[in-house]
């Protein structure tokens, strides 16, 4: 039977609760909005199957990266519409090619974050860009397993510890499936999402929520949405504080899961085919690609990851990235996990009783520091403000794990 007793140990994939023969375990949300399996202890015939395809306490095998790609689609419509270059897409449309399923996030019509099955080419728009909340699997797991029993070839995107999970799941890699995660920089609660939602749909009559809107240039994505006189509402330009509340959370890490401090799926082996992220530093290898428009940065790990991106490669334009270089200009979260901010818990427990504008004006309210951000921009121009990063993003997660222990 498996039990939490500390959540830095549990990723809440859901592989255990697919699993379970008896399904005599659901995944309920903790105070904090996170979900975490829960065991109906009568129902339970101590079989261990929960235990064994934990993904933590059993990690999958892992390949080194094979190759690395800078990629943008040339589809400039779809470029527009992902969170980076349009990898996801291009990829995703040879495997529906194939008459293949894809399996990747989406916002529902109540703006919440699931999983689902895509068929067609409009199916597969929606989980299109970054969702930067923690989605529901329910049972996609065992949607996956029957698809491939049927002898369809299946795609499937999520984090790390999603992939390794439904690895776990189904016992191991199948010859018809692709899995593709992507550098995490944790997951945020639902529950402080859905507080955004609500606030913003009362505020603005909020709708057609989407993360890492372009509208201002990809280097400053952010949330955006639609107002009810449809204006276009983004953090990035905002003056509204409470507008700027959710990316805010994020990057602060002030809502991400327990175990995302202590990530066990970090590190540049992965056990998926092929690894998703932002090039940021695109100008370094193509000056020409270069035009804040989005660059996937694009790791192969196996044969059949490397045989489904060359088989896209008429479809996009590429140039070789060093995995090193990556590392030290954009790819810290592949290796580290993220510090939690100190006043994370308080954050998560005042949720229920301040406001949004409470929240904003105690916790994520930046003050300027002149001289702090003239030391930030020399040391980012000698090259070591990365090295200064990384070193304290080690410290403090270090500093946090102990803690809860």
């Amino acid at each position: 039977m498996i039990t939490i007793e500390n959540k830095l140990q549990c990723c809440g994939c859901t592989a255990c609760a697919q699993k379970c023969p008896k399904h005599c375990i659901t995944m309920a949300p903790d105070a904090e909005g996170f979900l975490y399996p829960v065991v109906e202890e009568q129902s339970c015939v101590d079989c261990g199957l929960c235990e064994r395809v934990c993904p933590i306490q059993n990690p999958c095998d892992r390949a080194a990266v094979a190759q690395a790609f800078g990629i943008q689609t040339r589809d400039e419509q779809i470029r527009q519409n992902s969170s980076a270059g349009g990898a996801f897409y291009t990829l995703a449309s040879k495997i529906l090619e194939e008459q293949g399923v894809v399996f990747g996030a989406a916002m529902d019509e109540q703006f919440v974050v699931r999983h689902r099955a895509a068929q067609t080419r409009e199916e597969l728009l929606p989980l299109c860009m970054s969702k930067y909340v923690q989605s529901e699997l329910g049972d996609t797991f065992s949607q996956v397993r029957a698809y491939l029993k049927n002898g369809r070839k299946v795609l499937f995107v999520g984090t790390p510890c999603q992939c390794e999970g439904l690895l776990r799941y189904l016992g191991g890699g199948e010859e018809n499936l692709v899995t593709m995660d992507f550098l995490c920089h944790g997951v945020p609660s639902p529950k402080v999402w859905k507080k955004y939602v609500d606030a913003m749909k009362e505020k603005y009559g909020a709708n057609a929520f989407r993360f890492r809107s372009k509208a201002v240039g990809y280097r400053k994505s952010a949330v955006a949405f639609e107002t009810a006189d449809g204006r276009l509402e983004h953090a990035e330009t905002s003056e509204d504080e409470d507008v700027r509340f959710m990316p805010r959370a994020f990057y602060g890490l002030f809502s991400s899961r327990p175990s995302c401090h202590a990530c066990a799926f970090k590190g540049k082996a992965r056990a998926t085919d092929i690894t998703l992220g932002d090039l940021w530093h695109i100008g370094r290898y193509a000056p020409d690609m270069d035009d804040d428009k989005g660059t996937t940065f694009v790791a192969v790990h196996t044969d059949k990851g490397r045989q489904l991106l060359e088989s896209a490669f008429d479809s996009v334009r590429r140039v070789p990235v060093d995995v090193e270089a990556y590392l030290k200009d954009d790819g810290v979260n592949m290796i580290c996990s993220m510090t939690p901010n100190p006043k994370r818990d308080e954050f998560l427990r005042n949720l229920e009783t301040m406001t949004i504008s409470e929240l904003s004006q105690t916790y994520l309210r930046q003050k300027q520091n002149p001289v702090k951000n003239l030391a930030k921009r020399i040391l980012g121009a000698v090259g070591v403000l990365h090295l200064i990063q990384r070193a304290k993003y080690r410290f403090h997660t270090r500093r946090y794990v102990n803690s809860q222990k």
